[in-house]
């Protein structure tokens, strides 16, 4: 079995329970002073809450890349959803025990709530993996938990995410036999399938992969008697859908239920329902024979009698009430907010990112850098057009790809797509539309870029400076090698001959090179017409640009600023 440890679990507990009571007197005693506030007023303190539990549960919720073919244990707050799984995936585990008036069950790793179902032990989907056939269960949370906004709130986003994640479900559902029985109200079942279908919104899609367990069964009938019991109650039941259930969409929905509820094998028995019959006497379960037989059953109709159904995200939903629909409204805010932190976050690493691009350039890259901030520019566009967090960090991984920052963002960028789900089912869940901050988050982003360009602007004039430094130092170097050789020339008409050669060759390089078009272009130029004038200086300072630069007006360097040193000559 794969499940969160205990300790992990009395952490949690002591988290999120501390306002029911079950805390410290320290913290009983400040908790007692505080004036009441009602919840669904979505107060700070009942936001916070709802935040730490879904952060909690979203950490502790195992879902395996290796296990999206899945069962899905679904059922009400204390209808024994984790004695049944646990039953199905940790037999040798479990307990009967006395409890004073009754008797109940137990596991060694406590995962079962004892002496009341007031109180779910199940605050999260918690993964459970039969070691025998290797099949997934997933214990959710229940419908109708009796805590607060917030553990409510993040029971359907952790059920929901659960839900998407799978490829391929079987759905197991788990309800009191108290509420299949004749002469029983209605209520419960009415709320049970009315909470069940706005999880499966399409139950007749699912018809071949569900099934139905009872749970609690007392008494001394035979199995055949039980499940026959059942079948009639569901029955007349689906027959009362239509007083029970004005929304006709709805209502079909519950007959389709029933219907998978009530399919029969070739020989006409039920062959989806099963039960749990209560145990008589104390001690393990396995030592028990009627009770092996149970579970036997059960098996089979988890295994032969359902078949794994292929799901998509929108098969899936939850509605919450309107507290918590508030409470969701508050928490979205404040993840907007959370989002803005970490894209400030992200900003200062790619502002960091850009100025070492800056520092560790060379001079024969000044070309590649100037192309950068306006291909930047026009990513920053894409993303300030964006209009949901998903287009956003789409956008921005583009922008995180072209700068090659994959491995220095991995921790924003997976807290970015935590929060996008996060929000996402929160909006489902709500039934709301919640509006992406897109200025706000791109603020940081746009003062990197913006920064950047101005940095990529001073280093290409540094550039253009360093050139004309170079050239005259070219330059100097041929008028002095030139005069020492002029002042050696012995007669009056061998200098005018130098010196005529020597200003046309100049000339012919001026002219050269203001026609050039391109920094190469010119860097060529140079390194030729030197050659012509003085064999002897070395001009491979000069190096050409991986990307070559046009000249035009943007740039903050001048041609007839290089042009200088020759006019000196």
């Amino acid at each position: 079995m794969i499940s969160t440890k205990v300790a992990s679990f009395c952490v949690f507990s002591l988290l999120y329970f501390c306002r029911t009571g079950i805390s410290s007197p320290t913290t009983w005693q400040r908790a007692s002073t505080r004036p009441k506030q009602p919840s669904y007023l979505g107060e700070d303190t009942t936001v916070d809450d709802a935040e730490r539990v879904i952060r909690a549960g979203e950490s502790m919720t195992q879902l395996l890349d290796t296990k999206k073919d899945i069962v899905l244990v679904i059922g009400n707050t204390g209808a024994g959803k984790t004695t049944i799984t646990k039953f199905l995936t940790e037999f040798e585990k479990l307990e009967a025990y006395n409890a004073v008036d009754r008797i109940l069950i137990r596991d060694t790793d406590q995962k079962i709530s004892v002496d009341s179902t007031m109180v779910s032990k199940t605050i999260y989907p918690e993964l459970f993996i039969d070691q025998t056939t290797g099949t997934a269960f997933y214990d959710l949370p229940g419908f109708s938990d009796t805590r607060n906004t917030s553990i409510e709130l993040a029971n359907a986003v952790l059920m929901k995410k659960v839900a998407d994640h799978a490829q391929k479900v079987k759905l197991l559902f788990i309800v009191n036999y108290s509420s299949l029985r004749t002469g029983e109200t209605r209520t419960d079942l009415k709320a049970f399938i009315e909470q069940s279908v706005e999880l499966v919104k399409n139950p007749g899609k699912f018809k071949n992969g569900i099934a139905l367990v009872a749970t609690k069964v007392e008494g001394a009938k035979r199995r055949e008697s039980i499940i026959q019991g059942i079948a009639s109650y569901l029955t007349d039941a689906r027959a009362d859908l239509e007083e029970i259930f004005h929304d006709s969409k709805k209502r079909k929905a519950g007959q389709d239920l029933i219907d998978a509820f009530l399919s029969k094998d070739g020989s006409g028995n039920y062959n989806r329902i099963s039960f749990f019959k209560q145990p008589i006497r104390t001690g393990p379960l396995n030592q028990f024979p009627e009770i092996r037989s149970q579970r036997t059953h059960m098996a089979s109709v988890l295994e032969s009698n359902i078949q794994y159904v292929a799901s998509s995200p929108n098969d899936f939903g939850l509605t919450v009430s309107p507290a918590a629909k508030l409470v969701a409204a508050k928490l979205a805010e404040r993840i907007n907010e959370r989002i803005t932190m970490t894209m400030a976050s992200l900003g200062n690493r790619l502002a960091s990112n850009l100025e070492e691009k800056i520092r560790t350039s060379t001079w024969s890259s000044v070309g590649v850098l100037m192309k950068m901030p306006k291909v930047l520019e026009n990513m920053l566009t894409t993303l300030t057009s964006t209009t949901t967090l998903q287009a956003f960090t789409e956008t921005l991984k583009t922008i995180v790809s072209h700068l090659q920052m994959g491995q220095s963002t991995t921790e924003e960028l997976a807290i970015l797509k935590q929060r996008e789900t996060t929000l996402k089912f929160l909006a489902e869940i709500s039934g709301s539309t919640f509006p992406a901050s897109i200025l706000d988050w791109s603020q940081s982003i746009q003062i990197s870029i913006k920064s950047f360009g101005v940095a990529v602007s001073k280093k290409v004039a540094d550039f253009g400076t360093d050139m004309e430094r170079k050239i005259s130092a070219i330059t100097q170097q041929v008028s002095s090698n030139f005069l020492k050789k002029l002042n050696s020339t012995g007669t009056a008409q061998q200098k005018q001959q130098i010196l005529e050669k020597f200003n046309a060759g100049v000339k012919n390089a001026k002219d050269n090179l203001l026609r050039a078009k391109t920094v190469n272009g010119f860097i060529r130029q140079v390194k030729q017409h030197v050659g012509i004038l003085d064999k002897e200086v070395l001009t491979t300072s000069l190096g050409e640009l991986t990307t070559d630069i046009n000249f035009d007006d943007t740039l903050p360097f001048k041609i007839l600023n290089w042009m200088g040193p020759f006019e000196k000559l």
